[in-house]
């Protein structure tokens, strides 16, 4: 039953996600959850970037839309992410997306966010609400070799230093970008 104070929706379609339709007739069969108007419960789905050669891990608040629409790390193609990776560590900018996360792994950077789920209507940080936070304890017990935490916005270091706290970090650094 559809109220109007919600509705229901389906994680896997776009048009849902998205707020094209208030009802996915397509995939009725899978409807999951339910959220409220407005705002879009969004899981997160991209996997850490992060391996054994991972020194500097930079931290970003919840991909927006388009990336993960396209599962992919800044995958906006205005984002200035990518050029500002490549001008830093002395390459190009790779087309591929596969190309990209190489230049980083290689470069010693991971890349991972702080929220797993959250709601939220559209792509914007500051419209961000109800955020559950990804598992940074067991990331850096997995990864202890990381020296320092870059965040990757004003909302990626509120979130972390909130939900999961500055004491996680100890003997790292960290710096907070604009």
């Amino acid at each position: 039953c559809i109220s109007d104070e919600k509705l229901i929706m389906d994680r896997s379609c776009w048009g849902c996600l998205n707020g094209v339709h208030s009802f996915c007739y397509r995939c009725i069969k899978s409807v999951i959850l339910l959220v409220k108007v407005g705002s879009v419960m969004i899981e997160n789905i991209l996997p850490a970037v992060v391996d054994d050669n991972t020194r500097v891990l930079i931290v970003g608040s919840m991909p927006g839309v388009q990336s993960l629409q396209k599962q992919q790390y800044y995958g906006h193609p205005r984002n200035h992410f990518w050029p500002i990776i490549a001008g830093i560590v002395g390459a190009s900018v790779p087309t591929a997306y596969s190309d990209r996360i190489a230049l980083v792994k290689n470069s010693g950077i991971g890349l991972w966010d702080v929220i797993k789920t959250c709601d939220r209507q559209g792509s914007l940080d500051s419209n961000i609400q109800n955020e559950v936070p990804n598992d940074f304890e067991q990331l850096f017990m997995q990864y202890p070799q990381i020296e320092a935490v870059v965040f990757n916005g004003t909302k990626a270091f509120s979130v972390f230093k909130r939900h999961i706290g500055l004491d996680v970090l100890q003997g790292r650094t960290f710096l907070q970008m604009p």
